[in-house]
């Protein structure tokens, strides 16, 4: 683009080029016409040269910043824009490259600061570059796990330009993580301030500086405000999120049990310390190391036999074997998991007591020029690392070689580990003895064992400990937070029940039922839909508080207002219940409950004159996931003679068809497709 003295200074001054740096407009001129050639290097190299003319100019400062950042230069970015801050401590783009520097280094929450500080200095106008600094800290915070500091900078970014859907997608997108806790992704709603507290006009103060994005210095002067009045509830619920959205966890947490230790109702209470844990990075004190460990291996072979033979491996499938990300060399000879204990045979009786789990994933390697034959075991909890060693050397025997390395690599929680534990079962084996045993697996394991964990959230004592040590009402919370940030993490709807009866044990109060006639569902948190009497709600309020709970994909109360909204055949195929419908048909455990939904809906849509083709499509994605494929090409060919002439219905099938790997997206046939065509060409020539 091309500039003149009227312009805008590019180097943040908020300035136009005449009244800042009109000395520099050739110079300027030049860089930016190297620029629109992609001589970036030239650039680069003129900047320089420029800057050694004229130090710590600002437009000079910010362009080649930006040509850094284009270069992928991000050791010299870093001391370049410490440079730019030093020389312009109050400019925008000054702090917008030192939060691109910091976010390319990893340190988000320095990187969050910097946004903030930035936005301070804004006068009129906002630059690019900030706006910019935005969309690239948000995005670490989400690769680091910092979900408030993405929610907070990505809803700053939709403040701060509303025509831009971006930011609000992405923000809808984190809403429905289901990776995230529940309890983060949708803080409760704040009280507003009494008009006539003493403190209302410096809160009022404070979220006149958040609504224009200077969230920093919000903090710091609700900070000051709840150091002052530290029993007023709303200071420290605003505290917690303002510095939730800076990425300063420790200080969102402090606020939150301070918060939590305040004369406020039981379940704020218990809420507010849950998520003080939460946005720790080891919520329940439990955290253990993942090992792997490589063993040198005498006999390749050997040990392939022995895998294939002994029933406490299960070997995994050849796609199983590809390298992992940025790994090279051969692939392995063969790919198992170690299991805890023999996998059940065919003709056994699946239950609870004979579920066999993987312990760790191994993989066998053969001699290669520059290394030995391996062994690689990963994923074994730091916990289980004796009887790991022992079951690969009851495996291996003479073929085991010395133990060539042990490294960490990750942590887990042993409470997660516990009760998401996952099974290996013999082939054709009764599905519903195995969800049987596995529901009666997670229901012992969550009420008769894990409640002898011992948590470092309750100074390293077990559950069971403290409810039994007649607590007090500070440990009678963090007990029960606890057992609230467990169920945030897992979020099983079908543990609804076991989690009700682990409180009861525990002597813990079960949150009652919420009745909607004395609350607002359109307001109520997200995280408490779920103890809604759905029954009692209207049904306009019904598909509200659905659609609340499928934006963020809040399972146990989008499962209840769907089957009431299914329910209600006064709705016919209203858009809200065919969804509804649609939801509880995946819902299903097997394919012929899924079906009974699927037909309720083409029943519906026909009755109320709508074509049902909106179910054909559930049907075929419901044979695919139940391993049904002898659906697949019937409804197909139904699809095609019945519905192609309906809109979008040709794109829809399209994408099944590449999905299954019958079309690629150039429309020529896929993979699959030719597979079959090879196999029906060997039988003809066999024949």
């Amino acid at each position: 683009m091309s500039i003149d003295a009227y312009s805008l200074c590019p180097g943040g001054t908020g300035k136009k080029i005449k009244f800042c740096c009109a000395d520099l407009l050739p110079e300027l001129q030049k860089l930016l016409r190297m620029i629109e050639a992609n001589q970036m290097q030239a650039a680069l190299g003129h900047a320089e040269h420029v800057l050694q003319k004229h130090p710590d100019r600002a437009c000079l400062l910010a362009m080649r910043a930006e040509l850094l950042r284009r270069a992928g230069r991000t050791e010299e970015l870093a001391a370049h824009a410490a440079r730019f801050l030093e020389a312009h401590p109050n400019n925008q783009l000054a702090w917008a490259e030192s939060a691109i520097a910091a976010a390319v280094a990893g340190d988000c929450r320095r990187a969050a600061e910097c946004v903030y500080r930035a936005m301070e200095c804004v006068d009129q106008q906002l630059y690019g570059a900030l706006y910019e600094a935005m969309s690239i800290v948000a995005q670490v915070a989400v690769f680091h796990g910092l979900w408030g500091a993405a929610l907070g900078l990505l809803r700053l970014q939709a403040m701060v330009s509303s025509e831009n859907e971006a930011p609000r997608r992405a923000i809808a997108q984190l809403h429905a993580r289901r990776d995230i806790p529940i309890l983060l992704r949708c803080p409760p709603p704040k009280a507003p301030a009494a008009d006539d507290a003493p403190w209302a006009g410096g809160l009022n103060d404070a979220m006149a500086m958040f609504l224009k994005g200077r969230f920093y210095r919000a903090a710091e002067q609700v900070a000051a405000l709840a150091e002052e009045w530290p029993g007023e509830p709303v200071l420290w619920q605003w505290l917690a999120e303002l510095r939730s959205a800076l990425g300063d966890t420790e200080g969102e947490a402090e606020a939150l049990r301070r918060l939590a230790a305040l004369d406020i109702p039981w379940e704020d209470a218990v809420e507010a310390e849950a998520r003080a844990m939460l946005v720790a990075n080891d919520p329940l004190g439990d955290g253990v190391e993942m090992l792997q460990i490589v063993w040198e291996v005498r006999d390749a072979e050997g040990l392939q036999a022995a895998v294939g033979l002994d029933r406490r491996c299960l070997p995994l499938p050849d796609e199983a074997a590809e390298p992992e990300p940025g790994e090279e060399g051969p692939r392995p000879r063969v790919t198992f998991l170690l299991l805890d204990r023999l996998a059940p045979a065919a003709t056994d009786q699946i239950g609870p007591q004979n579920l066999a789990r993987p312990r760790a994933r191994a993989r066998l390697f053969g001699k290669q020029t520059d290394r030995p034959a391996r062994l690689e075991v990963s994923g074994v909890l730091a916990d289980h690392r004796a009887e790991i060693e022992g079951q690969v050397a009851d495996l291996a025997g003479e073929a085991l070689g010395t133990a060539l390395e042990q490294q960490v690599v990750g942590r887990t929680s042993r409470s997660i580990d516990l009760l998401e534990a996952e099974f290996a079962f013999p082939p054709g084996a009764d599905p519903e003895a195995v969800r049987a045993a596995v529901r009666q697996f997670g229901r012992e394991a969550l009420l008769d064992r894990w409640p002898d964990l011992p948590l470092g959230a309750l100074g390293g004592r077990s559950p069971r400990e403290v409810a039994g040590s007649d607590p007090d009402e500070a440990q009678r919370r963090k007990l029960a937070a606890v057992v609230l940030a467990l169920e945030s993490l897992i979020e099983a709807s079908e543990r609804k029940d076991d989690f009700a009866e682990l409180r009861t044990r525990l002597g813990l109060p079960e949150p009652p039922p919420i009745d909607p006639e004395q609350v607002n569902v359109r307001v109520l948190p997200v995280h408490r839909l779920d103890r809604v009497m759905a029954e009692k709600l209207n049904d306009e309020d019904l598909s509200v508080a659905f659609g609340r709970a499928v934006s963020y994909q809040y399972g146990p109360a989008m499962h209840q207002f769907a089957r009431v909204l299914a329910e209600r055949d006064h709705l016919g195929a209203s858009p809200e219940r065919r969804h509804a419908i649609e939801q509880l048909a995946y819902a299903q455990p097997d394919l012929p409950a899924a079906m009974d939904y699927v037909e309720l809906g083409r029943r519906a849509c026909e009755a109320a004159g709508q074509s049902n083709v909106g179910f054909d499509f559930v049907e075929l994605d419901l044979g695919i996931l139940h391993g049904a494929p002898q659906k697949i090409p019937g409804l197909i060919d139904h699809l095609q003679q019945t519905h192609l002439h309906e809109p979008g219905v040709r794109e829809r099938l399209m994408e099944v068809l590449v999905r299954l790997g019958l079309l690629n997206p150039d429309g020529s046939p896929g993979p699959a497709a030719l597979a079959a065509q090879q196999r029906a060409a060997m039988g003809r020539a066999g024949g």
